[in-house]
């Protein structure tokens, strides 16, 4: 979205009064559906966004730990902002929208002050008349990371509520596709549900590596993406068991009234290869 510098520095200024100095690294984009969404920016007097290609470089952070997107949005709507958050001390997430002068119209922070392990956390805000563009913000200490942040409208459950997916996340310890005995499952890892290309419902695994998606539509069909839930791991390749491909994604699954629930939609992972 193409803007003045000076509407910018206004939002970028709101989105930075909720937070405090130090560092964050977020590791995925966000999810609008929209080709106007602006790359990572730095929040005022923030040093995290390489000014090459607009993203996070963990190996070159200094200064303070805010960053932020803008994308275009409508007024008088319901929007939520979620993210997995692994915090060290503090973290939050914010948003906010602004009018087409670049004003600052309203914000939303949700801060997390304990340490956390990758729960996913989320703010919800209405826009005010006037709205054309919705920014979200991120900060958090040294050490703290974001992944999976998604902007969506915030909508009900879709009726009835009859279909259901479910799976597990899980380490193939010999790189089989196999979901073998002695192979446990795999805790916080980020799944995402999608119908029509849009993102409906996100989930991170329990301590058994299971997630669940629940109060589907029959009728329509989903797709499942499972997200590496540490930088050591990567999905093993599709097959047998693991039913995600390279990219994360799994197949389409349409849900009906002979088959409302579908289980098993795995994903395994193996150990990155050392360099």
């Amino acid at each position: 979205m193409k803007k003045h510098n000076v509407e910018r520095l206004g939002l970028a200024a709101a989105l930075l009064a909720v937070a405090l100095p130090s560092q964050a690294v977020v590791t995925d984009d966000l999810l609008t559906n929209s080709q106007e969404t602006s790359p990572w920016q730095d929040c005022l007097g923030s040093d995290l966004v390489s000014e090459t290609n607009g993203s996070f470089n963990p190996n070159s952070i200094e200064g303070d730990g805010c960053a932020y997107r803008e994308t275009p949005a409508e007024e008088n709507t319901a929007y939520t902002f979620s993210c997995g958050v692994f915090s060290a001390k503090y973290a939050s997430i914010t948003l906010a929208f602004q009018n087409d002068n670049g004003e600052t119209l309203a914000t939303e922070t949700t801060d997390i002050y304990d340490e956390s392990l990758g729960a996913a956390y989320s703010v919800t805000l209405t826009s005010p008349p006037g709205t054309t563009s919705a920014a979200v913000g991120i900060y958090g200490y040294h050490n703290s990371g974001f992944h999976g942040c998604t902007l969506l409208l915030d909508q009900p459950d879709p009726g009835p509520v009859d279909g259901s997916i479910g799976g597990l996340s899980w380490f193939d310890g010999n790189d089989s596709a196999t979901n073998d005995p002695d192979e446990g499952g795999i805790e916080g890892t980020p799944v995402f549900l999608y119908s029509d290309n849009a993102v409906v419902a996100e989930a991170l695994t329990d301590e058994d590596g299971n997630y669940y998606f629940g109060g589907l539509d029959l009728g329509q069909c989903y797709t499942v993406r499972f997200e590496s839930p540490d930088p050591t791991l990567e999905l093993t390749a599709q097959g047998a068991d693991s039913l995600a491909n390279a990219e994360g994604f799994t197949s389409e699954m349409c849900l009906d009234a002979t088959t409302p629930n579908v289980v098993d939609v795995n994903a395994g992972f193996v150990a990155v290869p050392p360099v």
